[in-house]
């Protein structure tokens, strides 16, 4: 097999072991077409309003003011005296549309739902706006839009600019929904007096803030005040307008917050929050003891999941077709009779389910009889338990053919993995086979995949892994003699070592994804094994870099700091990100310098994404590779070597040895150095904006996760050119290391496979997830890195935009044509910026901001100065021949030059005195309602300041930075 067909075949077979999760573990509990059955039960409300407050958690919503009264004094109130509180333990992912899913379509998100990201459902389930005769729902698009498909939901969202982070307050997203509210019910449409209506309001401003200021911030902790209010308002216009206490009013939240601002794992603070109903059809169900504090509610902690079937049995209405919640029955205010239907028709769905779920698996579950169920209903007695009887059984048929088609997926990539190492064969020894197939190998080996889908009667999609494994066992067929002789060549004592290691090693690094202080342990321990098994000396500059390099692993992970900049820095960001990226292809092919310019983009993009120490990270670890370089290569080598522009990367000459293989696991461990060195996956699993501000501060959720995911992988770049430099200078092949890479990154695949679940914590659902996910692509994302570093390394700027690389040592070329780009993107953003402050803080919009006009005065002398500066040629100061007519000379030239530099130094320091005198000792005194577009109080001086800054900076480049024919 020529390598190529092996990489397509290997990336072939990865990728279904990859989606054979989704297939196996984190199937959608949706089952599609399944119709809903009538309700058995008469409706005890004629519409429900539903509040959902967006990110917030329980301990924050029942604290007291300065006075000793509740901030959410009306809703505990209403709680108190006619309705119940109870905490909501949200359903897992703590996300906002997980969240909104659970308590509007009664099950919990599938995590390949969630993948989809934020749009419209990727598949169609029913909710409790589907089953409603009519509703309305006010809010944000991204919650709004996901459930206002159906003709007769009718959405009402505002713009998605209005989420912005970098507000003083987000409050206003909640008014606004009140407005709008308000405005709908002044003139409704006829509709709205049906029975079966649903009103939902989605409040964004709680989790906005949460996420820009902290839950512990007076902008968070207000946001109840203001949510109290809104809620005290729509009550009073629904009773006004309808006024037959025909309503039930339903407050809950989607998931709670962390201190550090972020959601999306288990814990209390996230997965804790209020649950308060009142009106028709709710029993009151409090104590004088437990509105004391509401930290222990007198009624039990209610799931989720359960607040859908209770408002679809309020309404009177079908249950959602896929909901597995059970309604607390104990909350609802009616007769025997009713209250006893009210099971009946919360059973009658979930047995619904439980059929469908059973014939789609074939495999009985003993526990549960149609009998039973029958009996049951028709004795009147029907419990809680049994329901709860029903649900387990739609779990156990959701994952009853997980063993048999796990088995099928393992088999399959064992025998992938068996092929791969009879393929390493010819880097290991001379004397290889040749390759051929074997007949009674294959049918021996391919019969019980044969015969399993037939015993288990697998429907066409699940009899599809059979087939895979077939495949991977057909190459395996091929090298089956290859691999028998080379455990046949090697001596026993050597074989048992090598599986003992490679297990041990495994086992390993597999500990490092729980447990980073693992990672500290092995860096630690690294320059004294490698003395230990080379017998080489080691520079004590390698203990010290290694030991350095351990320290971050045991740091926290959490974000210490927030930063919340302006519109400016963005601007800045984004250049710098761009221009990064094309320095390096300025050097030349030497590999010290290469790796240098490298290791330096990389670092100055890694800063702007940096919240705390994780710029020092860097610096350490590219120290770090520097040492292990040069105890790897020779010295003289290693600072003469340069990088050959037409060399491959997947060279198949030479041979790979032991040492090799302890270079490969030291650039893993490398990498997963540069993974964990400053957190962990869980980073990635719960959302937190602080460290990709400086580039974006308006919601958007791919952008962000773009920049968070390109923040990850940022370290492993300088780890890549390093290793790359070794295996040219010691002539490695790297065909053989991606052998290596498939291999090792297979058995730490195998380990994290059987520890996917879908239950549990986000926090461990996404990193059992994530755990998997990254083992079995590591060999995958390891190369593409390895073609990025050798791209970054082999190629030059001419050769890619046919500038003339001489011309930075002389004679212009591309040294003037970068100074000329670098000054007018200078000339420009300074230009930029002042007009911006104009537009934003003028002074009709807002006259105590002072951003008078004069303030530019500054700007045009130094943009006069740019021009008079630039007019004047070196010649012209040295050579006075050149003018010998006129005043202007050589002593005229330099007069002008002078008069142009007094007046770029005289611009500068005239917009510092704006800035400081006029804003920073005396800074407006605007109230926030006030600030309408303007970012801060000082951002006019700033503003002013920085345009003149850009403009000198600019007429510097454009004079000191080009050469002169």
């Amino acid at each position: 097999m020529k390598f190529g067909q092996y990489v397509i075949v290997t990336f072939i077979l990865h990728a279904l072991f990859f989606f054979s999760i989704f297939e196996i573990f984190l199937t959608s509990p949706i089952i599609t077409g399944l119709e809903s059955l009538p309700p058995k039960n008469k409706p005890l409300a004629k519409r429900v309003v539903i509040v959902s407050i967006d990110g917030m958690r329980h301990r924050t919503f029942v604290l007291k003011n300065e006075e000793g009264e509740f901030r959410a004094k009306h809703i505990l109130g209403r709680a108190c005296n006619q309705g119940v509180y109870a905490r909501s333990i949200t359903q897992l992912p703590t996300e906002s549309r997980p969240g909104h899913v659970a308590f509007l379509g009664g099950f919990g998100e599938d995590v390949s739902a969630v993948m989809a990201g934020w749009k419209k459902n990727p598949v169609p389930f029913d909710t409790v706006l589907n089953k409603s005769t009519e509703a309305w729902a006010f809010g944000s698009p991204d919650i709004v839009d996901i459930f206002s498909e159906p003709s007769h939901v009718h959405g009402v969202t505002y713009s998605e600019e209005l989420e912005d982070f970098s507000a003083s307050n987000a409050d206003y997203l909640d008014t606004w929904v009140e407005d709008q509210f308000q405005a709908f019910m002044e003139d409704p449409p006829a509709s709205v007096h049906q029975d079966g209506v649903i009103f939902f309001l989605h409040l964004l401003g709680t989790d906005t803030n949460g996420h820009a200021h902290r839950p512990q911030s007076p902008q968070y902790v207000n946001n109840v005040d203001v949510v109290d209010k809104i809620v005290k308002n729509v009550e009073r216009i629904v009773n006004d307008f309808f006024q037959d206490d025909e309503t039930a009013f339903v407050v809950t939240s989607d998931h709670g917050m962390t201190e550090w601002g972020s959601h999306g794992s288990g814990s209390e603070d996230e997965t804790v929050t209020p649950f308060i109903a009142w009106g028709s059809g709710i029993r009151h169900f409090q104590d004088l003891e437990s509105c004391e504090s509401f930290h222990t509610p007198a009624h039990d902690d209610i799931r989720q999941i359960d607040i859908s079937p209770t408002i679809s049995l309020l309404l009177g209405t079908s249950l959602p077709a896929n909901s597995i919640g059970i309604a607390p029955f104990s909350i609802f205010n009616a007769s025997k009779e009713n209250l006893a239907m009210l099971k009946a028709t919360n059973l009658r769905q979930l047995w619904h389910q439980y059929e469908a779920k059973s014939r789609s698996s074939g495999i009985p579950y003993k526990k549960l009889s149609i009998e039973k169920i029958i009996e049951a209903e028709n004795s009147g007695l029907l419990e809680t338990e049994t329901l709860k009887d029903v649900v387990e059984g739609i779990f156990f048929h959701h994952r009853a053919l997980r063993p048999v088609l796990s088995t099928l997926v393992i088999s399959m990539m064992v025998a992938w993995q068996l092929t791969s190492v009879g393929l390493c064969g010819r880097f290991l020894t001379d004397d290889v086979r040749r390759p051929k197939f074997s007949l009674p190998i294959f049918v021996f080996t391919a019969l019980p995949f044969i015969l399993i889908p037939i015993v288990y009667k697998l429907s066409l999609r699940n009899s599809f892994w059979s087939f895979a494994a077939l495949i991977s066992i057909y190459f395996f067929s091929f090298y089956s003699k290859v691999i028998l002789q080379l455990i046949l060549s090697a001596r026993p004592l050597n074989l048992i070592k090598l599986i003992f290691t490679t297990s041990f090693l495994a086992f390993i690094t597999t500990l490092i994804f729980n447990y980073r202080w693992f990672l500290s342990l092995i860096f630690v321990s690294f320059p004294f094994l490698y003395s230990l098994l080379t017998s080489k000396y080691v520079r004590p500059s390698l203990y010290i870099s290694f030991g350095s390099l351990s320290i971050f692993p045991m740091l926290p992970t959490i974000n210490l700091f927030s930063l919340q900049p302006p519109d400016l820095p963005i601007y800045i960001s984004w250049m710098v990100f761009t221009l990064s990226w094309i320095f390096p292809f300025l050097e030349t092919f030497d590999m010290v310098a290469r790796f240098q310019a490298i290791s330096i983009s990389c670092f100055s993009l890694y800063c702007l994404l940096s919240t705390f120490y994780e710029g020092l990270f860097h610096m350490i670890l590219v120290w770090s590779l520097s040492e292990w370089m040069r105890v790897e290569i020779p010295l003289a080598t290693f600072d003469s070597a340069s990088f050959k522009e037409k060399s491959s990367l997947f060279s198949e000459i030479g041979k790979f040895k032991k040492d090799d293989v302890r270079r490969s696991l030291t650039f893993i461990y490398f990498i997963m150095m540069a993974f964990f060195g400053c957190g962990n996956v869980a980073n990635l699993n719960s959302f937190s904006p602080s460290s990709i501000l400086p580039f974006v501060h308006v919601f958007n959720p791919f952008l962000m996760g773009f920049l968070l995911f390109f923040k990850v992988i940022l370290p492993f770049l300088p780890v890549c050119v390093a290793f790359l430099i070794i295996i040219r200078l010691l002539n490695i092949p790297f065909t053989a290391i991606f052998h290596f890479l498939v291999i090792f990154s297979d058995l730490l695949a195998f380990i994290f496979f059987f520890q996917v679940r879908d239950d549990g914590s986000w926090m461990d659902v996404g990193l059992s997830i994530s755990y998997f996910s990254i083992t079995l692509l590591m060999f995958l994302s390891l190369t593409l890195l390895m073609c990025v570093a050798h791209f970054m390394t082999h190629k030059k700027w001419k050769k890619m935009v046919g500038f003339d690389m001489d011309g930075l040592g002389g004679g212009g070329g591309l040294r003037n044509a970068i100074a000329s780009v670098v000054s007018g993107l200078l000339f420009f953003t300074g230009w930029w910026i002042a007009i911006d402050a104009a537009v934003r803080c003028n002074v009709t919009a807002n006259p105590e901001l002072e951003m008078y006009n004069y303030y530019h005065i500054c700007g045009v002398i130094g943009t006069l100065a740019f021009f008079m500066i630039n007019m004047v040629s070196n010649s012209h100061l040295t050579d006075g021949s050149m003018y010998e007519d006129g005043c202007l000379g050589a002593v005229g030239a330099r007069v002008w030059l002078l008069v142009g530099f007094l007046g770029a130094f005289g611009a500068v320091i005239a917009s510092m005195c704006v800035l400081f005198a006029a804003y920073v000792a005396h800074p407006p005194q605007v109230p926030d309602d006030k600030m309408g577009y303007c970012p801060t109080r000082v951002y006019p001086g700033l503003a002013i300041f920085l345009q003149n800054f850009f403009i000198f900076l600019g007429s510097i480049a454009f004079k000191f930075g080009r050469q002169e024919e």
